[in-house]
Formats: structure tokens, C-alpha cells, sequence
């Protein structure tokens, strides 16, 4: 390599190095090949004096001197204002990593601090050039004065300069010796292929940018990382929505080995080419944030954000909001601005670059968690009823989780908004005029006004209106959808309170009518949903239960019978799917003896496979309907058995099914000695139809006496009784038992420290144990709570504790 500087439209080098270069020994050889090697080379006689190119380096050498020496006279040796760099260090046109790059600081240089732009940027001055640099790889000089009088500062001056001069001289004595046999290298006019920058390079050194007739080393650019190539190459990890860091256990074993090994050098400052695997990106950007929640660095966790964005962009926005959100819980406003300064600006840059910077059409952005994005093609929708729907982002509750349900809620909200504007329209106004509206009233009630300060926090506030009056709008449909799912539990439906009686009169009351006007245009849902829907509501099936016995018709059995079908289909996810059966059977006990006891082989059946088993008994009176002999509920015992060790109950069914069969022996009689023997034995065979007729009606008598006494009783052979003194369907858990039963037996109150010591030496959370009992008994207390706060105790209503007793 030429060891080469540019300055202007000059460059000097040194011939040697271009001769060594190409392999020869002598450069005046006539037959040297410099020329045809370097064509722009002319050469000149042998010089006798120093090589311009060693008075420039001299000059390069002591350059870092004269700088501290003027500083020194300028400041009067003041160093609040000197910083040295901790590593090498971009210098760039503008407040931000998007900014040109005008040059790279060594490591160990230091630098003149002109102003701080923000909590990460500042305006310094290097080599007689201004520019920003990031403020994290700067270290304060800090200089001891131990006077500052005019005396001292020009005592001090006059020491640097004799002992510079000193330096001077010596460097050049030494350069004569050394260069008087070397020639000069001149090349003229020559123009390097950019004019915004020259560039050189070194043997030793890396690539050399020149500014403004300068150079500078570059090194490793921190702002813009290398990506390396995986050697063994990147494991395929087809492209999927990333939502949580534990996503990763869906992995294989080479995709978790590879971002073992991906993770563990990204710390080390190497950085992978994931080749599109962008799935691994979005691991190591939830895995960040779980290390953030552990150490609490935010400095820390900005500076990884920003690598982490700058080697895979398409992790920038999530990035920012998550740093945005993190900065909003410590209320770094500072913060927040500087980073949507930065964006606004890379946008504006953008623009005038003619570079595309549009995070609406990256293959992954964060509007993929609204319902427009999630639901356009899947539904059709245009593009104002896909605005409608990204105006708030999805709301998490577990009706809106059901597809079926969300769907329903879609399709509604969107006739509701299209009705609600044809109202409005008679009023000479629109949907979006009445935000717009609400927008200004909220400025105007928080008394912000158009000064620098409160700009972001208008634009938040208008934002989150925005937002605010779309969801109630969307709750409120969501309730309708729930009243008519069957899925008693609602959500909250009313807006921003400071300007709730407002929005009742503008929208709210017009919205409420027309939701109650298009209830009936719901629909009902598939059974995909009912399925999902009564495995959250397990006392859900009542309603239609009691809809099939309400309509029940004795010559029209089958329609009952279809309808238990349905719901048993329905109910497949439903812990409590057994208690179905249990009263079909005994309402069908006195209309069709075969299907009463084929529901409650069913009963037994689920019974078995539940968590807890409830083994309920038909009532005596039910017993007597089904059964007329001994022999009958011997054989049944016998079906219920079987099933109990099989658990096969298609063959049980099949076996009820022949119960009431009468079994007869097959007797073969020859008719003409029968008759003969009539003849001859009629008054003995008289007698003796007259004895055999007594005996039967004794003993079917004394069967009728026998069930009145007895009850049939079927056990099962399990591990698990059932001593639960509350109602089955709740299905409380022994621990739950244990806490209300203390309660009860406490007055009905308790200190909540003695329900923490509880939970604590169960294994439990204190809160966690008292919702999940509360979210148990909500259905069956009619959406009320069975525990509540009262100050530092806990209570029980003791009407509630009657209530979900198993009485």
C-alpha cells in the first residue's frame, strides 16, 4: 500500500513505499514500472531538502500541542469544556445518528464541548471543525488551577511554547537526516472520484477520511455497526409475529442454540447478519426489555435499543416506544422529546433525501396489533372502516380473545358508526367533527397553551381523545354483543370523566340508540364460539336448558333430545359439562324411562373425568318412576359398573337401551298332548292357574313394598370423595374452602394481614387468592363480589355465604 495524504488538489507520497509496493529495488530505473502501475505518478529529479510530505506530517505530529496550547490561551487553562473520547467517535452534521458523518475522533482525543443539545448530543469542536457527537463517549478533563491570575495563565503559555519549539526543532533535524536521499512524488491536478471526501489509506491504518483538507482514522463506526456472517449460517426461523421474549420456546433446538450464541455476542460488541431471520431481532428486543425490568439502567437500556435498531431496523419503532413508555414511568419528559425530536427530524430528512421512511408499509409495524390491520382482508373492510377500527389499540379481555365474538363486535361497530354518522350529518356535523371538538374542549379544561413546552403533551392528550371516544363507542357495542352471546359479565363503557356529561349529550345517547336498534341484527354465534364461550361461563347452558323444558312438548320428544345434543357439543371445554345431564335426566324421568337413564350413565360418565366428582343420586321418587323390579336395577348397577371400569360409554348407551326388554326362555310344547292333558286335568289346572295367579300378585307386591323402603345407591370406586360444603358447580378448591370457612367462622371478618400469612404459607399471593375465590362465586352471586375490603379487613355478606352453600 502508497502511504499517501491528500490536501486540496495535491497529493504527496513517498516513492520508496511505491517501489516496495511492486517489488522493485531502484526508482530512476528507466525500465520501472511505477508509471504503468500508477499512471498519475510523475517523478522529478532527486530532492536534496526535506520531503514536503514530512514537513506535513511534522506538522500532523505536533498538531494535538499546538491545540492544547491555544485552548490554553483562550480558556486561561479552564477546562469545564475539554473532554476527552472514550472510544472512536463519529462526528456528525446534526443532533442524531442519521446525521452525515463528517469524520471520526480517535479514541483518547480530545474534544471542546460548545453545548449540550439534549440528555444525548452535544455540540462540540475538533481540528477546527463543528459537529454533534454522542455524549456517552465523553470523559471530562479535569485540570487543577492552582491560580488564576493573568501572571500565572502567561507563565504557563510561555513554558508550552519554548518547550514546543523545542519539539519542533528536533522532529525537523531528524527529518532532514533521514529524507535528504529521498525523492518528491508530485501529482498534478489530480481530483479524487467524490469532492465531498478524499480518501487514503495507510499500511498500518485503516481507511482515512479526509475533510475540509484533513484526515482522520476510522475505526469501528459505534453508530453504525458491522454486521458479521454466521459461518455454520443462520438457522431458518420462518417469519412470525413476535408478541413475548417466551415465544422462544416454540424454537427448536438450533434456532435457541443460535440466539444463545447471537444474544452472548451482541454484549460482546458482535453483531450478526441474521439474513432475514428477523424473528431473532424481536427475541433479543423482548429479552432487553425483561433484563431492563431487573436492572432499572434506562441509560443502559437506550444505548442497547440503539445498536439493537441501527444493526436490524425494523426493530427501531418498538424501540422507541418502549424507551418513549419507559421515560413516561420515571417522567423524563426531557427524554421523550429529544427521541421524538429524533424521529420527527430522521422523517424530515427523509423527505428532503427522497429516502422512503414509512412504517405503514414495513412488513412488521406496530399497528399489526389493531383490529383494522388484524381484520381488513379477513372481513373486507374499506379503508374508512379499517380507520374506525385502528383508532385505539385491541382491547385484551377474554370475550374480545374469542375470534367469533370479535368478529360480531366488529361488524357492529362499524353499522353503529355508519348510523351514528347519518345523524349526525342531519346536524350539519360528522363523526370527526365531534372529536375534533372534544380534542380542543380537553385543551381547553387543561388550560394548555401553544408555547414549545406543552406541544407534546397536546399532541398526546388530542391522541388519546381520539382513542378514548372510539373505544366507548366500541364498548358499548361489545356489551350488546355480550347480552346477546349470553356471556353475562360487561365491560366499562364511559369515556374521559372531565368531559363525560358532554359526550353523553353530543354522541353517547344517539350511539346507545342505535346500538338497542341494531341488537337483533347480532346473530347467533357459531359453535366454535359457543364452545369457547361456555368454557368461561360454566352456568351458561342454563339458559338454553331451560328454554328446551319451557318449550317441551311429550309428542315432540326428539326436539328435546336434539337439543341436549347440541348442547353437549356446545359444551365440550365446560368443566361443569356432567351437571347438564344430571337434570336432563331427571326431567325426562317421567316422560321416557330408556333416555333418562341413558343421561344419567352420561352424568356419570363426565362425573368421572372431571376434577371433582360429585356422585349425585337420583331422587327416590325418580327411582321409582324407572325401575319395577329387582332385577332391573341390578342390571343397571351392573351397566354402571362396566362403564366405571371401561369408560366406554357408547356401549353403556347400547346397554340401556335393552334394560326394559323382557327376557323370556324359549319353550317348545306339543299341542296335541297339551290337550289331552286339559281333558283330562281340567279341574287340576284350574286350581292350580288359580294358585300361580295368587303368588305373582304376592310377589310383585312385596317388590312395590321393597323400593318404597329402599333408595338405590350408586357408589363409585374412586380416590376422590367430594366433602364440599359449598355448590358443586363453583368446583372450589380446598385452599378457597379453607379461607372462607376461617372467615365465616371469624364473625364473618378478618384481618387482611392474617389472609397474606395464609396465602404466603400456601404458596399464593394474598390478592391473587382473593380474586380467584371472587371470580368464582361472580356468576352465582349475580356479578357481586363474596369478598370485600373494609378498611384493613376482609368481609363476608353473610346473605352471600347462604347463598353458595350446598344446601
Amino acid at each position: 500500500m502508497i502511504e499517501t495524504y491528500y490536501n486540496k488538489n495535491l497529493v504527496f507520497s513517498d516513492p520508496l513505499l511505491a517501489c516496495r509496493n511492486i517489488g522493485e529495488t531502484n526508482i530512476h530505473s528507466k525500465n520501472s514500472k511505477i508509471p504503468q502501475v500508477y499512471p498519475q505518478f510523475k517523478f522529478y529529479k532527486r530532492a536534496k531538502f526535506l520531503s514536503v510530505s514530512r514537513l506535513y506530517e511534522c506538522f500532523i505530529s505536533l498538531r494535538p500541542f499546538f491545540i492544547i496550547l491555544l485552548l490554553s490561551f483562550s480558556f486561561k487553562v479552564n477546562s469545564k469544556d475539554l473532554y476527552i473520547t472514550t472510544s472512536d467517535l463519529n462526528i456528525r452534521s446534526g443532533p442524531a445518528k442519521f446525521y452525515k458523518s463528517l469524520g471520526i475522533i480517535k479514541k483518547g482525543d480530545t474534544v471542546i464541548v460548545l453545548e449540550t443539545t439534549n440528555a444525548i448530543w452535544v455540540k462540540i469542536s475538533y481540528d477546527g471543525n463543528v459537529g454533534y457527537s454522542s455524549s456517552l463517549y465523553l470523559e471530562k478533563i479535569y485540570i487543577t488551577n492552582e491560580s488564576s491570575s493573568p501572571e500565572n495563565n502567561y507563565t504557563l503559555i510561555t513554558i508550552f511554547l519554548v518547550i514546543g519549539l523545542f519539539i519542533c526543532i528536533i522532529i525537523l533535524i531528524r527529518s532532514v537526516k533521514s529524507h535528504r536521499n529521498k525523492s518528491i512524488v508530485y501529482i498534478e491536478k489530480y481530483k479524487p472520484r467524490s469532492n465531498k471526501s478524499k480518501i487514503t489509506t495507510k499500511p498500518s491504518d485503516n481507511l482515512i477520511i479526509d475533510i475540509t483538507g484533513e484526515s482522520h482514522k476510522i475505526n469501528i463506526d459505534i453508530d453504525n455497526p458491522k454486521l458479521i456472517k454466521y459461518k455454520g449460517g443462520v438457522p431458518y426461523w420462518k417469519k412470525q409475529y413476535i408478541y413475548y421474549y417466551t415465544e422462544i420456546n416454540g424454537a427448536t433446538r438450533e434456532q435457541i442454540k443460535f440466539y444463545n450464541l447471537f444474544r452472548d455476542n451482541f454484549f460482546k460488541g458482535k453483531y450478526y447478519d441474521l439474513e432475514g431471520n428477523d424473528n431473532y431481532a424481536f427475541i433479543l428486543y423482548f429479552d432487553l426489555l425483561n433484563e431492563y425490568n431487573k436492572h432499572r439502567d434506562l441509560k443502559k437500556l437506550e444505548r442497547q435499543f440503539q445498536v439493537l435498531s441501527e444493526c436490524y431496523p425494523k426493530t427501531e419503532k418498538y424501540t422507541i416506544s418502549s424507551l418513549i413508555q419507559q421515560m413516561n414511568v420515571i417522567g423524563d419528559i426531557e427524554g421523550i422529546t429529544r427521541l421524538r425530536d429524533q424521529q420527527r427530524l430522521k422523517y424530515q430528512s427523509s423527505l428532503s433525501n427522497n429516502i422512503k421512511y414509512d412504517y405503514v408499509d414495513t412488513d412488521y409495524y406496530p399497528d399489526d396489533y389493531k383490529l383494522g390491520h388484524k381484520y381488513k382482508d379477513k372481513l373486507g373492510l374499506n379503508k374508512q372502516e379499517t380507520a374506525w377500527l385502528n383508532k385505539f389499540w385491541n382491547p385484551s379481555n377474554v370475550f374480545i380473545s374469542m375470534e367469533g365474538c370479535c368478529v360480531a363486535t366488529i361488524m357492529q361497530y362499524i353499522q353503529v358508526l355508519k348510523g351514528l354518522n347519518i345523524i349526525l350529518k342531519d346536524n350539519n356535523t360528522s363523526i370527526a367533527k365531534e372529536v375534533e371538538f372534544f380534542k380542543e374542549r380537553i385543551i381547553e379544561i387543561k388550560g394548555m397553551t401553544d408555547s414549545y413546552w406543552d406541544y407534546y403533551d397536546k399532541r398526546y392528550l388530542k391522541s388519546h381523545v381520539e382513542s378514548d371516544i372510539y373505544l366507548t363507542i366500541f364498548k358499548r357495542v361489545e356489551n350488546s354483543v355480550r347480552e346477546v352471546f349470553g356471556h353475562k359479565r360487561k365491560v366499562g363503557e364511559f369515556p374521559y370523566y372531565e368531559y363525560n356529561d358532554e359526550f353523553e349529550k353530543r354522541i353517547g345517547l344517539k350511539v346507545n340508540k342505535i346500538v338497542s336498534e341494531l341488537k337483533n341484527n347480532i346473530g347467533v354465534p357459531d359453535i366454535s364460539t359457543q364452545i369457547e364461550l361456555n368454557a368461561q361461563n360454566v352456568n351458561r347452558w342454563r339458559e338454553e336448558f331451560t328454554a328446551l323444558k319451557e318449550s317441551f312438548e311429550k309428542e315432540n320428544i326428539n326436539i328435546f333430545i336434539d337439543g341436549i345434543t347440541l348442547l353437549e357439543e356446545a359444551n365440550q371445554k365446560n368443566p361443569n359439562i356432567e351437571n347438564i345431564f344430571y337434570e336432563a335426566s331427571k326431567f325426562i324421568a317421567k316422560y321416557n324411562k330408556v333416555q333418562a337413564l341413558k343421561y344419567y350413565s352420561k352424568y356419570i360418565h363426565y362425573d368421572l373425568i372431571s376434577k371433582k366428582i360429585d356422585n349425585k343420586q337420583l331422587s327416590k321418587t325418580i327411582q321409582k318412576s324407572l325401575f319395577n323390579s329387582d332385577e332391573q336395577i341390578n342390571e343397571f348397577k351392573r351397566i354402571i359398573e362396566e362403564l366405571i371400569k371401561s369408560n366406554n360409554i357408547e356401549i353403556a348407551i347400547d346397554n340401556i337401551s335393552k334394560l326394559y326388554i323382557p327376557k323370556r326362555k324359549k319353550i317348545f310344547l306339543d299341542k296335541s298332548k297339551i290337550q289331552d292333558v286339559e281333558q283330562k286335568y281340567k279341574g287340576t289346572v284350574e286350581l292350580l292357574n288359580e294358585y300361580l295367579k295368587s303368588e305373582e300378585e304376592k310377589e310383585a307386591a312385596s317388590q312395590i313394598e321393597n323400593l318404597e323402603k329402599d333408595e338405590i345407591e350408586i357408589f363409585f370406586n374412586t380416590n376422590e370423595e367430594s366433602k364440599s360444603i359449598f355448590v358443586s358447580e363453583l368446583n372450589i378448591t380446598n385452599l378457597q374452602e379453607q379461607l372462607i370457612q376461617r372467615i365465616a367462622e371469624n364473625a364473618f371478618v378478618i384481618h387482611q394481614d392474617e389472609v397474606e400469612r395464609f396465602a404466603l404459607q400456601n404458596g399464593m399471593l394474598k390478592n391473587q387468592l382473593i380474586d380467584s375465590i371472587n371470580e368464582i362465586c361472580f356468576e352465582l352471586l349475580d356479578g357481586e363480589a363474596l369478598i370485600e375490603e373494609d378498611e384493613e379487613n376482609y368481609i363476608i355478606e353473610e346473605s352471600y355465604y347462604n347463598e353458595i352453600l350446598n344446601k
